[in-house]
């Protein structure tokens, strides 16, 4: 009697250990969907977070070279990252930007990068980090990116997002919650998707000053296309 009471207590002891065993693994979060995916363009590509009312609903991007110049305290740790970022950007925009060095950093950059003592925002001195941008019939020709005192992380999302919102997407986004565009989110480089959007708004098909009624449809067809050739990466 006595050895099948210790017999049922180790099998009662088992079960717990079985039956995660025997459940499925839970798989990990997809890839969001086109449709999603089309929403968040639309979000990011046509609305500004800071100003710009005039070119709500239309694209904005870049056009020319790109020169970026950092100044401010404790900007100089920051060179490194910001220099690696600027390269998948022109990977991803086909554009020519360059971060400039010390000695031409004066020659004037069309976006600086600016350590700012106090709040991160002209319109939001709340805000850690901003963006200003300047455009000419929806061509920005200046961005002017502020960054507040701030943990390391904090700094460190904030110059990957403000730099991509640079290029153009000017909103924020809480669309997806693993994206450079979520304030909530503590990333600090660009998921899958947010390089999605970078490439759809500087394909060739889309042109400064589209409208969102003019854009979306052919965004919608890059998007459909781009993700089919991401699955079929992975896939290989």
């Amino acid at each position: 009697m006595r050895r099948a009471a210790q017999l049922c207590v180790l099998l009662l002891a088992l079960v717990p250990a079985f039956l995660a065993h025997a459940q499925p693994a839970r798989k990990p979060a997809g890839h969001p969907s086109i449709k999603i995916l089309i929403a968040q363009f639309s979000r990011l590509a046509f609305d500004s977070e800071y100003g710009g009312a005039h070119r709500r609903d239309h694209i904005i991007r870049w056009e020319g070279p790109i020169r970026v110049g950092i100044r401010g305290f404790g900007s100089a740790r920051y060179r490194g990252e910001v220099r690696q970022h600027l390269r998948r950007l022109a990977l991803l925009t086909g554009k020519d930007i360059r971060l400039l060095d010390w000695s031409s950093a004066l020659a004037g950059p069309n976006i600086e990068i600016i350590f700012v003592s106090g709040g991160g925002g002209r319109l939001d001195p709340r805000a850690p980090c901003s963006t200003l941008l300047y455009d000419r019939h929806f061509v920005i020709y200046r961005a002017e990116i502020r960054i507040a005192p701030a943990e390391a992380q904090q700094r460190r999302h904030c110059l990957v997002e403000e730099l991509t919102q640079a290029m153009g997407l000017a909103n924020d986004s809480r669309l997806l919650r693993r994206s450079i565009f979520n304030d909530n989110s503590a990333i600090m480089r660009l998921a899958i998707w947010d390089a999605l959007m970078v490439r759809v708004l500087y394909d060739p098909a889309i042109r400064p000053g589209m409208s969102r009624y003019e854009a979306l449809p052919i965004a919608r067809r890059l998007i459909a296309r781009l993700v089919v050739q991401q699955r079929e990466s992975r896939g290989r």
